[in-house]
């Protein structure tokens, strides 16, 4: 921007900025009477105490609900928990019938020794007639 064109722009504002002040009235002149009957408008003393403390004790309230609210995964751990407990172990699933077959009670009864071993390396090839189980 040139110096001439900023001069005169700067000119053109200060001269619009007196012309306003000039226009404008004064702010107490405006107001007039009101100004004189009206309290201020932040209460003091006693009265602040008396308007505050309720929104206060409302606020923290409100904090107090939001921050003890339960959330979803706790709403749904306590619906879950509430159907076990109403349900209780008697419960047949749909697909439990693929979990019978024959000789299931005495198996269950046999003791077990511990996991079965790992295969080593090798252990599958060294008899390749013999079927997996008996590898194992």
């Amino acid at each position: 921007m040139s110096d001439r064109f900023d001069f005169e722009l700067r000119t053109a504002f200060q001269t619009l900025r007196r012309m306003e002040l000039e226009w404008a009235e004064d702010f107490e002149e405006v107001l007039g009477d009101e100004a004189e009957t009206y309290r201020s408008p932040l209460p003091s003393g006693r009265r602040r105490y008396r308007v505050a403390l309720p929104a206060t004790l409302a606020a923290a309230a409100v904090v107090v609900a939001l921050v003890l609210r339960p959330t979803q995964e706790e709403r749904f751990e306590a619906v879950l928990a509430e159907a076990v407990e109403q349900l209780g172990s008697g419960w047949v699933a749909p697909s439990d019938f693929l979990m019978s077959y024959p000789g299931r009670e005495f198996y269950s009864r046999i003791p077990s020794i511990g996991p079965l071993p790992a295969m080593g390396v090798g252990d599958g090839t060294t008899n390749p007639g013999n079927s997996d189980e008996e590898n194992r």
